[in-house]
């Protein structure tokens, strides 16, 4: 009977103790078992059955290989293979314990059941620990690394045995992310197979060119739900930034002035990341301060060549030149040299007239044209809408591209630009409108036929003030306010990572505060902007004679600089700072503007009925 339990035990039923349902239990035809001894073999049975699951996890996952890119449905990976080597390494205590069992019992042949029981029931709690953390694998289809969350939950037991079992489970499983994170932090290769790591490429759904996607910003990303519970996600954030740098490096190592992010201090991390993994027990702080040393060393070098060699500043002066309308006098010439044609829907040969006229003004007007040239250019984009949508205009689909150089684009990515393009075609829409304004000012001085104090100059006049003062808080209060403390805050910086976050503010900043991502403000701007165009080309086309159009265009330009008064008003109690109060006192200093602004039209006309009198 000892030797069948001594198998039952090994994992193996027999006649006397029989599987039955997955679970060991004692066969009920055998009638000579006393019940106290009932209760003790079911107790080992327990144990058994336990043992046999464990066994069973290990045979069906144990030596499982996958092809790369394979639909796998089962668990699957190498953390699965570190896991079952754990598992054998975990197992072997009890299964020696039950060769000495076996070689007992044949020398002594008087051995009792409570002599087994007393050497294996102390693995009870390890065993059924195990076979738990196994469930919860399985139920919760873990994979890759989040199967480190589980066994690190396990290992925080009070239990000594369970607990040293279970910091050998997480050991040996620690070694696999050890050897990404060294793949990943000293050599900036991703090796996973299996997709197991917390940080991933990203695939080309594009089918873009090889030297497209080497240009990339973003050809890795960051899985937060496989970050494992003991690995903060701020100290993921690090390791993505680290490996990202350093694969950045090593895809450009051909150039030599570009250099190596951890230069000579490669082999000392290398040890450091050796005792991390030699250490049987997982320390947070000592992986973490690992990670901060790593961080700070590429975040250093980073520093260095992006604000310095690179030249970041000058960089920011070109974007700011272009996209924020920096260069007036170059978006000046090109307004009234390209307006004729873009202010109608384009065609195939627009884009071309459109680029040729950019790069003659900037020829013109920059003394280092040949560079930018290859940097700036101009392109009409989306400008042949569908069926149903109606068309655009050259200047709706005006925009700029931008070639940014190495490795700023780890800042000014192709993300960046597109909201910086967002900016620039609002601060174009404002800036066409001025001179558009003064425009209609000029012809409208060099006509002497007309009296000067005409209900339509009346309405240029109320335009011309919100135009002019919308336009000098754009440029001045915001944009050169802005750019000001930019500047500030990349002189005082230390690392890469406050270069980057101080650009953010400012985009971020100024998308704000021109309420680009304001959409009440932003399309009553928008209206407004286009009533104040209407009324340009109405003077164009038909002077200062009277016409309904004009009272239609005077009703219409109240309507949206009243709402425009209250939105921003709104806005003005919730915000902390300053620019948007200057707006609304230039506007409104005499109170006129709350005033009548909801009438304009009407005052107008009692306006030019006072000066005929």
């Amino acid at each position: 009977m000892l030797h069948e339990l001594l198998f039952a035990l090994n994992g193996f039923p027999g006649h006397t103790f029989m599987l039955i349902d997955g679970k060991f239990k004692v066969n009920e035809a055998i009638p000579y078992f006393h019940p106290a001894e009932i209760g003790i073999l079911n107790q080992l049975l327990d144990i058994a059955t336990d043992y046999w699951k464990i066994e069973d996890f290990i045979k069906k996952h144990n030596n499982t290989v996958f092809s790369t890119g394979q639909n796998n449905e089962g668990l699957h990976g190498m953390y699965v293979q570190a896991l079952c080597s754990g598992l054998e390494e975990v197992l072997e205590p009890y299964r020696q314990t039950l060769i000495d069992l076996e070689k007992s019992v044949l020398k002594n042949k008087t051995a009792q059941l409570s002599f087994i029981q007393h050497k294996v029931f102390p693995f009870q709690p390890v065993l059924r620990n195990i076979y738990g953390l196994i469930q919860q694998i399985q139920f919760r289809k873990a994979h890759g690394c989040f199967i480190l969350d589980f066994i690190y939950k396990s290992s925080c037991s009070g239990v000594a045995n369970v607990k040293e079992a279970m910091q050998r489970l997480l050991h040996e499983c620690h070694k696999v992310l050890y050897k990404q994170l060294l793949r990943w932090i000293l050599q900036g290769n991703l090796y996973d197979p299996f997709e197991e790591f917390f940080v991933k490429p990203v695939e080309n759904k594009d089918d873009k060119s090889e030297e497209e996607v080497s240009e990339l910003v973003n050809k890795f990303q960051l899985r937060v739900e496989m970050i494992p519970c003991h690995i903060s996600v701020s100290t993921a954030e690090k390791i993505f930034f680290i490996g990202e740098s350093i694969q950045l490096f090593e895809r450009d190592r051909d150039l030599e002035d570009r250099g190596g992010v951890l230069k000579d201090q490669e082999a000392e991390f290398y040890n450091q990341l050796a005792e991390l993994s030699d250490s049987l027990e997982f320390r947070v702080a000592d992986f973490e301060r690992f990670v901060d040393t790593v961080r700070e060393t590429a975040s250093r070098h980073l520093h260095t060549l992006v604000l310095d060699n690179a030249d970041l500043r000058q960089e920011l002066d070109i974007l700011r030149s272009f996209y924020l309308l920096g260069r007036g006098e170059l978006f000046q010439a090109f307004i009234e040299e390209t307006e004729s044609y873009l202010q109608i829907p384009p065609n195939a040969a627009t884009e071309y007239d459109v680029r040729q006229s950019f790069m003659a003004i900037v020829r013109k007007l920059w003394t280092d044209s040949d560079t930018l040239a290859n940097k700036v250019k101009v392109e009409l984009t989306n400008y042949k809408p569908a069926s149903n949508e109606p068309k655009k205009t050259g200047w709706e689909c005006l925009s700029l591209t931008y070639s940014v150089p190495w490795p700023l684009h780890l800042i000014i990515s192709p993300k960046v630009l597109s909201k910086y393009n967002e900016v620039f075609r609002f601060l174009l829409l404002a800036k066409r409108t001025q001179l558009m304004l003064h425009s209609a000012w000029t012809e409208q001085k060099q006509n002497k036929r007309q009296l000067r104090f005409t209900d339509t100059w009346q309405l240029r006049n109320h335009m011309m003030f919100v135009v002019d003062n919308l336009q000098y808080y754009l440029m001045a209060d915001v944009l050169e306010s802005q750019f000001c403390l930019l500047m500030n805050r990349l002189d005082h910086s230390t690392n890469f990572e406050e270069l980057r976050h101080a650009h953010d503010i400012f985009l971020s900043s100024v998308i704000s505060n021109t309420f680009v991502n304001n959409q009440p403000v932003n399309q009553c701007l928008t209206e407004m902007l286009h009533c104040c165009l209407q009324y340009c080309k109405l003077v164009d086309l038909q002077g200062d004679s009277k016409s309904p159009k004009f009272e239609e265009l005077a009703t219409n330009f109240s309507r949206q600089s009243s709402l425009l008064f209250k939105l921003l008003s709104s806005i003005k109690s919730r915000q902390t700072g300053s620019q948007l109060a200057q707006l609304l006192l230039r506007i409104d200093y005499n109170r006129y503007f709350s005033t009548y602004g909801h009438d304009i039209g009407k005052v107008t006309e009692l306006s030019a009925a006072e000066s005929t009198v």
